[in-house]
């Protein structure tokens, strides 16, 4: 007899292609107390044959896992495992320019162009058991922060009926990951026709979230089998929130209150830089790079959905502003919304970043 112990967990992935085959490990995510829950769907039959309480007759009729990882610090390295398998961010990240030394992961937001979510084995468990799943896909993830903490991530994840298996797979590694500090931020507001990033809020943000959920849903059909076929990718709601301090950015003669009002669209950028990105030779680099540090980038076109009352930190008078992002026909350019991850080479001069 062997116990499990929690600090011999893990849950770790590798991509799979096509969806649905099953994929040795590659990476082990960076969270805690994400652990797999078999979602098997059972259905007790009731009948009447002369027995009081019944016998035991269920069926099976459908298998599937499901996966919650709470609000937990996240890192840039990890957040592009979520684009792809949530909006299906190319898993690639080659150069931005000739001339650059950055790796760039982006993903759009889906207009009229389906997005196709890239799916994942998941293994999870710890010394006693370890349990697969595959055909993983994302269906929310939420990031918040604020002031004087890190950035953090919640994310749901479904996927196929688990299987016990013989132990951990493949190679995941523990991979280098620099965290999300949510005070090294900037957050812009500007005109619906204007450009992301012109306008810098100074000062003024508190706390700020963003939650992307994306309705996927999964297809059992007549084939053979009690796990889904495939999924379809059907939309995306984006919705936010951002508290300010009750003061030029959020009133009701220049700020956001004025905007809700007349129910003005803006272009919201939020954006969180990290280290700077370096050259092969280990030394920081400058001005060869759009980015020049490691930056995690999200462009919105946003309509601010309410404008709350008053409230207070410490006597600090407060007040929170939730949004909702949709296309604008007002910026055919930028209506759509983008997410974007900008990574060192890590010492890689030419080749791409892949995600294993």
């Amino acid at each position: 007899m062997a116990p499990g112990r929690k600090s011999l967990r893990r849950l770790q992935i590798g991509r799979e292609n096509p969806s649905g085959t099953s994929q040795g490990a590659t990476i082990r995510l960076r969270f805690a107390d994400a652990v797999i829950e078999d979602a098997l769907e059972l259905q007790e039959l009731e009948e009447q044959i002369g027995i009081i309480g019944g016998v035991d007759r269920t069926a099976i009729v459908k298998t599937g896992s499901k996966i919650s990882v709470g609000s937990q610090p996240i890192s840039f390295e990890q957040i592009p495992y979520i684009l792809a398998m949530s909006l299906g961010c190319s898993t690639t990240a080659t150069l931005s320019a000739t001339t650059s030394n950055d790796r760039v992961f982006a993903v759009s937001l889906s207009t009229s162009t389906v997005a196709t979510p890239i799916t994942y084995t998941f293994e999870g468990g710890d010394d006693h058991e370890v349990e697969r799943t595959t055909y993983n896909y994302c269906t929310k993830w939420t990031l918040d922060g604020k002031g004087g903490d890190v950035l953090k991530l919640g994310a749901e994840f479904e996927g196929r009926g688990v299987t016990t298996a013989a132990g951990f797979t493949g190679t995941a590694q523990v991979r280098p990951i620099e965290d999300i500090v949510f005070s090294k931020g900037k957050v812009y507001l500007d005109t619906i026709t204007g450009s992301f990033g012109a306008t810098q809020i100074s000062n003024q943000v508190i706390a700020a979230s963003v939650e992307v959920s994306a309705n996927i849903v999964p297809k059992w059909t007549a084939d053979g089998s009690l796990d889904f076929s495939q999924i379809v990718f059907v939309d995306q709601t984006v919705t936010g929130k951002i508290t300010f301090e009750h003061d030029t950015a959020s009133d009701g003669s220049t700020g956001a209150k004025l905007d809700w009002r007349a129910q003005t669209p803006k272009l919201l950028r939020m954006m969180w830089q990290g280290s700077q990105l370096t050259t092969a030779t280990g030394a920081a680099t400058t001005g060869a790079s759009a980015y020049n540090f490691k930056t995690l980038l999200l462009d919105l076109p946003v309509k601010w959905k309410v404008v709350g009352a008053l409230e207070d930190e410490k006597g600090n008078d407060l007040v929170t502003a939730e949004f909702r992002s949709r296309y604008s026909l007002s910026n055919s350019t930028a209506g759509n919304g983008r997410v974007l991850v900008c990574l060192d080479p890590q010492g890689v001069t030419t080749a791409a970043i892949t995600l294993p």
